[in-house]
């Protein structure tokens, strides 16, 4: 491939930023309290007889061309999305595929609002079970074949393959049975049972239909000279650990659409260079996370409040997973220790300026979750006079001890330098060592080489995020908790926990399904564990004026074709 002119940004000399402990507020960057998630049916426990299918995308005229500079937090594992876990991939593949449908970019509503994407309209079976999707007529492939319900079909059966990995695409096997093929550009796709989840996971850019033809050449889709997509941008170049570079698909099945010519995306790891690349205006917006600091974030929205604007939307859950395949912590006594011994609130204070919410399993104040009140009654998550609760300490040193560890013991906490995780780590080691007299270090690791070491069980304590695909407790549990989840790399298994999430899943009544849900919390929270949550983040994205009609995502994992942003004035 043609290398880049990516190394454009070397030129700013900007250290790592830290963590601020007091940040000023700004009142224009404020961030929302939690967004209650739709159920998953309507709260009459019934089944539409139909769903009401939205137009095609808007035929919106946005001012045409430029090329603007977009910030990407990393090096993109590979470029075959079904096979990766990583939002990285997310954000580098998807100005290039389509899904059936999308959350909708258009709205500030799009964390409820689905619509149409690959597929103008559906109509849904009385029983609730099949959807039938219409797809667009003029959708093609980037070699002129047309995407055909063939497509649609070949891609979902492979999103559910229980002999490749796949780690996010994957998440829909709960719900997916089966599709059939009506014509060249009608697809039925049946599914176990009622659920309006099934298509928030199938909105999501995890979930990206590939051509059948390309892929049965067996060629190497982790390659990015290999990408065939229908999507609004076109792959041109990657330059490895540098940036990547997209060029407008001119033959783009929605009309008008996309607006720019291309995108150049860097690749800016530190958080130092990142916040003087947005304050100098070498790049506009990121395409998906950062690696700034909530706090840094905050502060860049105050100095720069004439040139952009922070956007917040919910976050994953930030925790420390634990490798319960491993002597000590394959002894259940011993993660509960850990569960009860974290003290959040300080850690939330100093990373987020105070702005995340307690890390319990469920993100609090959501329908299916206990308030952020209630959670900071609870036991692990509960202070006394402002200081971690002495009885909570008491019971984590006893676990210890029944398990055989009253002195306690080494280890090391795997952080990959992404975001906040190494800071996370440090205060979680000293908490440790003060709390439980468990002596850790920090092993730092590149994004790309951690994800290895995680995948290949080769941790003890390692810190992630997650959970927050889609605002739905199956995304939450899939993600996280389940045998399956690409959080869960030990295989680590309650077996009540697997019973609650099958029967909540199908579960139409709200309020039976909020009693299970609260059920499996307090597994999660007095029993056992493989994730030690501690606090669900906001996620500040901060972006140029120029940037028009950007909105907030409803989830990290959507909206990131950018086929419906334009720039005023130009880019």
């Amino acid at each position: 491939m043609l290398i880049l002119g990516l190394t454009a940004l070397a030129f700013i000399i900007a250290c790592g930023g830290t963590a601020a402990t007091a940040v000023p507020q700004a009142t224009a960057t404020a961030a929302p309290t939690a967004v209650p998630a739709p159920t998953a049916v309507p709260a009459s426990g019934t089944v539409p007889t139909a769903v009401p299918a939205p137009a095609a995308a808007p035929r919106a005229v946005g001012i045409q061309g430029g090329v603007p500079t977009i910030m990407a937090y990393a090096q993109p594992a590979h470029w075959y999305i079904w096979e990766c876990p990583t939002l990285s991939c997310a954000a580098a593949t998807g100005p290039l595929y389509n899904q059936l449908v999308e959350s909708n970019p258009d709205t500030l509503e799009n964390r409820t609002d689905i619509r149409g994407d690959l597929a103008n309209t559906w109509d849904m079976s009385t029983n609730g079970l099949t959807y039938t999707f219409h797809l667009d007529e003029n959708a093609a492939w980037w070699d002129g074949q047309p995407v055909t319900a063939d497509d649609v079909m070949f891609s979902l059966d492979q999103m559910v393959s229980e002999d490749e990995p796949r780690p996010r695409s994957g998440l829909i096997r709960t719900y997916y049975d089966s599709s059939r093929v009506v014509n060249a550009k009608t697809v039925e796709v049946t599914t176990k049972f009622p659920s309006g989840a099934f298509l928030a996971f199938l909105s999501t850019d995890y979930n990206k239909i590939l051509p059948k033809h390309h892929f049965e050449t067996g060629v190497n889709l982790k390659l990015s000279d290999n990408a065939l997509g229908s999507g609004p941008y076109k792959l041109v170049n990657e330059d490895r650990d540098v940036g990547y570079e997209f060029v407008k698909n001119d033959d783009y099945f929605k009309e008008g659409r996309p607006y720019w010519d291309g995108m150049k995306a860097y690749i800016i790891k530190d958080s130092g260079t990142a916040i003087a690349a947005f304050k100098a205006r070498q790049v506009l917006l990121p395409n998906a996370a950062t690696n700034m600091k909530v706090a840094d974030v905050v502060q860049l929205g105050i100095d720069k409040a004439d040139q952009g604007k922070v956007y917040w939307a919910p976050g994953s859950l930030y925790g420390m997973h634990i490798n319960t395949n491993v002597a000590p912590f394959d002894n259940a006594k011993v993660r509960l220790a850990l569960q009860l011994a974290i003290h959040r609130q300080p850690i939330i204070k100093l990373i987020s300026s105070g702005k995340a919410l307690l890390g319990g399993p469920f993100p609090p104040n959501f329908w299916f979750a206990a308030t952020e009140d209630e959670l900071a009654k609870s036991p692990g998550f509960r202070e006394l006079n402002g200081e971690k609760h002495p009885e909570d300490i008491a019971r984590a040193r006893e676990l210890l001890a029944e398990a055989g560890f009253p002195d306690g013991f080494e280890t090391a906490v795997t952080a990959r330098s992404v975001g906040d995780y190494v800071a996370v780590a440090e205060i979680l080691v000293a908490q440790l060592d003060s709390f439980l007299n468990i002596k850790a270090h920090v092993r730092v690791m590149e994004s790309t080489a951690g994800k290895a070491a995680f995948r290949s069980g080769d941790y003890e304590l390692g810190m992630g995020a997650g959970g927050a695909i889609i605002p739905d407790p199956d995304a939450v549990i899939g993600g996280l908790y389940a045998k399956s989840s690409s959080a869960n790399a030990s295989n680590w298994e309650n077996p009540r926990l697997t019973e609650i999430s099958e029967l909540q899943t199908r579960e139409l009544d709200q309020d039976k399904r909020r009693d299970l849900l609260l059920e499996a919390a307090d597994i999660l929270m007095l029993e056992d564990t493989q994730w030690v949550g501690i606090f669900w983040k906001v996620e500040g994205k901060y972006v140029d004026n120029s940037i028009q009609n950007y909105n907030a995502p409803g989830s990290a994992a959507s909206e990131l074709k950018f086929e419906h942003t334009w720039c005023d004035p130009a880019c």
